[in-house]
């Protein structure tokens, strides 16, 4: 299955691909405007579906990662009672500050199961801060989460969100179409 990282550099290879065809249609002097002009839409055309279809790709790895990684957050919690009680009381918690308080009791205590539950219960509720604070405490599936929202999710800058924004850009159209 391909990685969201393949999908884009797929999406990057289609606009060069598309760049190098454009102008070896416009170099073409054995062409007439009318038959370069043709060629040009019917490149572009076929660039831009190929880009469309690409991007739809891309957003649906984005979110079966996102789903993948927010899983892995629960795999291996122990037994079926120890997870369903940490995943009341992680629902359970009235705000941020209570799931945080709990995150806190669960490192002192070793409490994976909880760890684990409380760190689903941030990511359902988008809290961040809390997620991160699993992370810093040796919790690998909540900074893997971390990472990946940061390169591609709701946590990125508006520096990643820019650069992944240019390297997904579709290609553009030239001049002479």
């Amino acid at each position: 299955m391909p990685t969201v990282e393949t999908t884009v550099r797929a999406i990057e290879a289609n606009v060069a691909a598309w760049k190098s065809e454009a102008a070896s249609i416009q170099a073409n002097t054995s062409l007439t405007a009318l038959a370069r002009n043709q060629q040009l839409n019917g490149g572009y055309n076929a660039a831009f579906e190929r880009h469309s279809n690409l991007f739809a790709e891309m957003r649906a790895e984005v979110e079966t990662e996102r789903q993948t990684l927010t899983e892995a957050l629960l795999a291996g919690s122990g037994d079926d009672l120890s997870i369903r009680d940490s995943m009341d009381r992680a629902r359970n918690a009235k705000n941020g500050k209570e799931l945080r308080e709990l995150l806190d009791q669960a490192n002192l205590t070793s409490d994976q199961p909880l760890v684990r539950a409380v760190s689903y219960e941030a990511v359902r509720r988008h809290l961040w801060d809390t997620l991160k604070a699993a992370a810093d405490a040796g919790f690998a599936p909540a900074a893997k989460l971390l990472d990946f929202e940061q390169t591609y999710g709701s946590l990125q800058s508006t520096q990643a969100g820019f650069a992944l924004k240019i390297r997904t850009s579709g290609p553009s159209r030239v001049a002479g179409m």
